[in-house]
């Protein structure tokens, strides 16, 4: 999927959250799972979010190691 992160073009993956750990998020994407550190704050978005739908798709930076929580679907 093609996004649009802080004005600059970004081929992302969507992933299910599996676990969240102390200092980053384990992910199932494409039938793998990629763990990806993170900031104390992502954490906790990332936990609102799983909180809220246990089976919300994030948008993951595979190639970065990034979790995506700010971006926009380019069409």
């Amino acid at each position: 999927m093609l996004v649009n992160v802080d004005g600059e073009e970004r081929e992302v993956e969507v992933g299910y959250i599996k676990q969240i750990k102390q200092d980053s998020v384990v992910f199932i994407s494409n039938e793998k799972e990629i763990e990806i550190k993170a900031e104390p704050n992502i954490l906790d978005q990332i936990a609102d979010i799983y909180a809220d739908d246990d089976e919300a798709l994030i948008p993951l930076d595979t190639h970065k190691k990034e979790i995506i929580l700010n971006s926009n679907p380019l069409y």
